[in-house]
């Protein structure tokens, strides 16, 4: 471990931006370079750059990462990751570029292919390039170019998998998914993982204290419900990232920035686009677009009640008093599936089952509602929790995962 960490501090002193020779080849609207001899490749549109890797420093590394400490159960969706990486591997190389044609003679996929060493650790790799298409697979995606990485180990134990790639040091990187604390996270190293917001999220001492006292309840600056590793900066440069493991975004230094992942492999798409909306246009083909609201929606309030059927029917029936003329069309429920008692509040029971005992009535309430022209609408998250302390006989979601 202490040899490969040298390693790499000597290969960081020996940087410069001397690319060297490249090699190119067309795949779809996009040109891909390399240099095989100095492990480097890019990515440019009509000569607009929009990826590239250091020069004289490994763009694809493998390295054994463990936790600096214990950090006890997972509690209430309150995930902390706080890990340590012991060494990355120092070197690479390109040993193979193999291009595949289409019908219509045109190259349609590139695998480039390699290893990554240290004095501990081997790994073989590919690194695949392809046009993708839409979920239908019935039209290309030809302002998107995806290329996925596979490790497979030689030698030695590896759990993480780094990419290293280049930056402009005044480059900037807005979006992530939900975020609250930067707009630029340019400067930060932010965790891609869900979990709850948290209260306080770095606000002293009340952070501390209650993650301290809480399990965790007060959360940090990247506490977030919806992270997603995809980017667009003010250079216009955009990319997401597929995968659902365990990932970090580093963009800590001021001309690089490395993504790192829990997995051995890893699936980029680079976007090709001039503006914002460009750009927004291709990452909601990946991510999917909002539908239109209904028109119901917009021909009334949606009013958000809990407390159970006596209380939610009591306080429905006061808004609907004729006085008021208040027009209401949906009734909003999160608290459907009951409630958990703790000593920092009440939680919901996240076993996402109707707690009958909670809505006692919850059948003929929804239909009273439907007849006139009163909706329902519920909630759920990806979180669970057991039920056993409320109900014994209720079918245990969380203990079956």
């Amino acid at each position: 471990i202490i040899v490969n960490l040298f390693l790499l501090i000597v290969s960081i002193h020996g940087y410069n931006d001397n690319i060297g020779s490249l090699e190119s080849i067309q795949i779809g609207k996009f040109t891909l370079s390399w240099n095989s001899l100095n492990p480097y490749i890019q990515v440019t549109e009509n000569s607009r750059l929009l990826f590239k890797t250091l020069n004289n420093w490994p763009f694809l590394t493998v390295g054994y990462a463990t936790s600096l400490r214990s950090t006890g159960p997972i509690v209430d969706g309150n995930y902390k990751a706080d890990e340590w990486t012991l060494f990355e591997t120092p070197h690479q190389s390109i040993n193979d570029v193999i291009k595949s044609k289409s019908i219509s003679n045109d190259i349609d996929k590139i695998v480039i292919k390699g290893e990554v060493w240290g004095l501990v650790t081997k790994a073989s790799y590919e690194m695949t390039f392809v046009i993708p298409s839409d979920e239908s697979q019935e039209r290309q995606l030809v302002n998107q170019l995806e290329f996925s990485i596979k490790v497979i180990p030689i030698r030695g134990e590896f759990n993480r998998l780094f990419l290293n790639y280049w930056c402009d040091v005044n480059e900037k990187f807005y979006g992530f998914g939900t975020q609250f604390s930067h707009l630029n996270m340019k400067g930060h190293r932010l965790p891609i993982v869900v979990s709850e917001q948290g209260i306080g999220r770095g606000v002293q001492p009340t952070t501390f204290l209650l993650n301290l006292l809480g399990d965790g309840v007060g959360g940090d600056w990247s506490s977030t419900y919806a992270p997603k590793l995809l980017y667009i900066s003010n250079f216009m440069r955009s990319i997401v990232a597929l995968n659902s493991e365990l990932m970090y975004f580093d963009a800590r230094d001021d001309d690089s920035v490395v993504i790192e992942i829990s997995s051995d492999t890893l699936t980029i798409r680079i976007l090709s686009g001039e503006t914002v909306p460009q750009l927004q246009t291709e990452i909601t083909e990946i991510t999917g677009r909002m539908k239109p609201l209904p028109e119901w929606t917009q021909n009334g309030a949606i009013i958000g009640l809990e407390g159970g059927t006596t209380e939610v029917n009591h306080n429905l029936d006061k808004l609907l008093n004729p006085k008021y003329s208040l027009p209401v069309v949906g009734v909003w429920l999160q608290d459907w599936v009951g409630l958990r008692h703790a000593y920092d509040g009440d939680r919901l029971n996240w076993n996402w089952r109707l707690d009958s005992n909670y809505y006692d009535d919850w059948t003929n309430m929804v239909n009273s509602w439907a007849d006139i022209g009163i909706r329902v609408l519920t909630y759920i998250n990806p979180f669970f929790s057991s039920p056993q302390s409320i109900d014994h006989n209720l079918r245990n979601i969380y203990q079956e995962g």
